[in-house]
Formats: C-alpha cells, sequence, structure tokens
C-alpha cells in the first residue's frame, strides 16, 4: 500500500501513526509513515524498514563481498515487515526463493498490507519447530527472532544449532541478529563459536551484533 501523497509530504516533518495492533506474541505494534516510508516497529525495537533495515543492508552486503552468498535459497527466521527480502530482492537476487517464518500472523498481515511480501514463501509457525521439520537447504539462513527486544531462549541452544546446520546448502551461510548488552553477548560469543566456524562480528549499533559462520566439518 502506497501513503497518499500529501501524508508522505507531512511524514518529513514528524511521524505519522498509520495502524496500532497487537497479538498473542506481539503486545505493541505500529505502523508509522517517516520520511515517507512506512516503519514497522514493537513498543522497544524496530522490527523493519527503520534503523533495522540499514543494519540488514551491511549484513547482507557482508554476506556477499566475504562469503560469496549466492541468494538462490533463502530462509528468514523472523519476518517483521520483510527488510531482509526487500534488500535481497531489489540489490542482490531478484529470482531469490524466499522462505519466511513468522509465529505472528498479525505481523504476516502488516508485512502484507503495507511493506515487503512479493515473492515470499510464508510459513506461520515457531522457528524451532518449523527448523526441525523442514527438508529443505538453503544458501542464507538469517535469523532475526524477536519478540519486541527478548530473544528466544532456543536461539543459542545447540540442538536449533545443529537443526539450522542440517539446513544449509554446501558454502551454505548463517547470520544471527542479536540484541544484548556487552557481557551477555560475550556468552552468545562463546555458544556460538562453539557451533560454527569462520566466526565473524558485526556491530553496527550499540547493543546490535550480527553473527556470521558456517557448519564446522
Amino acid at each position: 500500500m502506497n501513503p497518499p501523497l500529501f501524508q508522505r509530504w507531512l511524514s518529513y516533518l514528524w511521524p505519522i501513526a498509520i495502524e496500532k495492533k497487537s497479538s498473542e506474541w506481539n503486545p505493541a505494534l505500529e505502523v508509522t509513515l517517516y520520511r515517507g516510508h512506512y516503519v514497522l516497529d514493537s513498543e522497544n525495537a524496530n522490527y523493519s524498514f527503520g534503523l533495522l533495515h540499514k543494519v540488514m543492508q551491511d549484513a547482507l552486503l557482508h554476506a556477499s563481498v566475504k562469503y560469496q552468498c549466492r541468494f538462490e535459497k533463502v530462509l528468514l527466521l523472523g519476518y517483521g515487515g520483510g527488510s531482509a527480502a526487500q534488500i535481497i530482492h531489489t540489490r542482490w537476487n531478484p529470482q531469490a526463493e524466499i522462505t519466511a517464518v513468522e509465529i505472528d500472523p498479525v505481523v504476516i498481515a502488516l508485512a502484507q498490507k503495507y511493506f515487503y511480501s512479493e515473492r515470499v514463501h510464508f510459513v506461520c509457525a515457531n522457528a524451532a519447530q518449523a527448523i526441525g521439520e523442514d527438508t529443505q537447504t538453503y544458501d542464507l539462513i538469517l535469523c532475526d527472532l524477536f519478540r519486541d527486544t527478548e530473544m528466544p531462549a532456543f536461539c543459542t541452544s545447540a540442538v536449533f544449532y545443529q537443526n539450522l546446520k542440517s539446513r544449509l546448502s554446501v558454502g551454505g551461510l548463517f547470520i544471527q541478529n542479536i540484541m544484548s548488552r556487552e557481557q551477555e553477548f560475550l556468552r552468545y560469543k562463546a555458544v556460538f563459536e562453539s557451533n560454527w566456524r569462520e566466526i565473524d562480528i558485526l556491530q553496527r549499533v550499540r547493543y546490535n551484533y550480527l553473527l556470521f559462520g558456517r557448519p564446522k566439518v
């Protein structure tokens, strides 16, 4: 949905609230028009097309340049408004097959109404369960799972990581988005390093880390 021209103009002066929703998984979701573009936020975090969009641009650029990621088959765990999907299709591979696992049907509905959902196959499910049942392999798996600012506990479990490894094609890449303070991040980093090789870390925003890894052989 494209915003009316007068709203786009006004949004350069101040953010305009467009729609508010709540769900079992997200008590506060808000679509805002800011500087001519829709933005999806939870109560305390940007879910898509705000600050997170730049973070995803940097992550996917790094995946392409350093890891030569093919972006032919992509799995997104956590969708938001589809920043990552939009960047992949417009900048890296318009024909990429993208599967998105998102537990919140309200988030999916908002993405389809206001944001990016073109050529994306949606699976409305718990990510850990979906990974355990999946039989496909992917060139890239990007994990961006949050409930507001909280990451599900399973996101750094050995079982979850083992299931993810089995879903990566040869040479495939895993990227995990983590938000935490420094001491907690050091614990996450240690777990990540024990499960993945070619570890790489980007930090573009305070308390926001992107971890890159491939399966250990």
